[in-house]
Parts: structure tokens; C-alpha cells; sequence
């Protein structure tokens, strides 16, 4: 889906994938580019819609890189297990599919992007509830969503500790965000 996404990105914007493109400048027209804005037509076209977001200056292509990334794994839901014991965090993977597309997302760098957008969600939105801090520590929400109907002895038990794994991940991510709304609040 990413490099679907890259090169529809790529194409609209109209530049062609080089060495690294992380600093280079684009219009700041091409802000609301992310894969949640994007539609493939019958015809295999990407077709970007809800293009209100604009910058009156130019931006990076890395801060929209970062933008497609943050934006979609924020939205996502629960996840189904990987095979891994422990998943990355949102940031490590952000970090690891934008080098692996060729983009440098040096910590600086996505601190950087991350306070951009800040002050985007600011003009937007009136206030930006996500912290830097709380952004690095985000991690997915796993749970076994293939159960099956009526689990028997180790495997009913397995989908119980699965279940409590993802309760209490939920119980995490609540107390993190209860701290955001205090510190907001003070």
C-alpha cells in the first residue's frame, strides 16, 4: 500500500524518485497527499480528494512521507498478531518504512515533522493533543481476531491471555492519553 501510495504521490507532485528525497521542496498544496485521501479508480488511477490542508509556504517531502505514515497507522484499530513477540513501536516503523523508501528519518528530523504537524493540527483544530513524547511511545493494539467460535482448553486459554494482553494495552494507552488531557488542562 506504501509504495502504491509513494508513487501516486510522486506522479501528482511531479517528481521522480531519486537518491534521497527527504529534504527536497514541494508546494505546500500537496499537504493533504496521504493514502487516507486517496481513491484508485477502475482503471488503476489514484485519484487524491479532501485537498483543503495548504501551506502558503513550501514543505519537505519528508514531513508529507511522515504525514501518509503517522496518519495511517495512528488510524488504525486493533491489529491481528504478527508472529513477533513484541511489535514496534508506530515511530520505530515509521522510522523503518521511510529508510527503507530512501527517506533519512533521523530522530531530529521526525521531531521536526512531528512539531510541523502540531502547528498544523493547531490552525486546523484549534490544539494539538499529541505530544512528542506520547507519539514515540505509541505502540499497536493486538489482538487475535481470527478466534475461534468456541475455543477448547490451551486454545481457549491462549485467546483469553490474547484478550487480556489487548485489555490491558487499551488500560496503557488510556492512562497516557487521561495525562495528555491534564497537562492540556494545566
Amino acid at each position: 500500500w506504501f509504495k502504491v501510495w509513494l508513487e501516486a504521490f510522486f506522479d501528482v507532485v511531479g517528481i521522480h524518485k531519486s537518491c534521497d528525497m527527504t529534504k527536497k521542496k514541494i508546494s505546500g498544496q500537496y499537504l493533504d497527499l496521504i493514502p487516507r485521501n486517496m481513491i484508485m479508480d477502475e482503471n488503476g488511477v489514484a485519484i487524491f480528494f479532501d485537498q483543503e490542508g495548504v501551506l502558503g509556504e513550501d514543505l519537505e517531502v519528508g514531513y508529507v512521507v511522515f504525514r501518509a505514515l503517522f496518519s495511517s497507522f495512528y488510524a488504525l484499530g486493533v491489529t491481528a498478531p504478527t508472529g513477533e513477540k513484541i511489535l514496534p513501536s508506530i515511530l520505530c516503523l515509521i522510522r523503518e518504512i521511510g529508510q527503507g523508501a530512501g527517506f533519512s528519518f533521523a530522530d531530529h528530523e521526525i521531531k521536526h515533522y512531528h512539531d510541523l504537524e502540531c502547528d498544523f493540527q493547531r490552525f486546523v483544530v484549534g490544539n494539538c493533543n499529541l505530544s512528542y513524547g506520547m507519539m514515540a511511545a505509541m505502540q499497536f493494539r493486538v489482538s487475535n481476531t481470527q478466534s475461534a467460535q468456541y475455543g477448547h482448553g490451551a486454545e481457549a486459554h491462549g485467546q483469553i491471555v490474547i484478550l487480556k494482553q489487548a485489555l490491558l494495552e487499551r488500560d496503557r494507552q488510556i492512562a497516557v492519553l487521561t495525562q495528555a488531557v491534564k497537562d492540556l488542562d494545566e
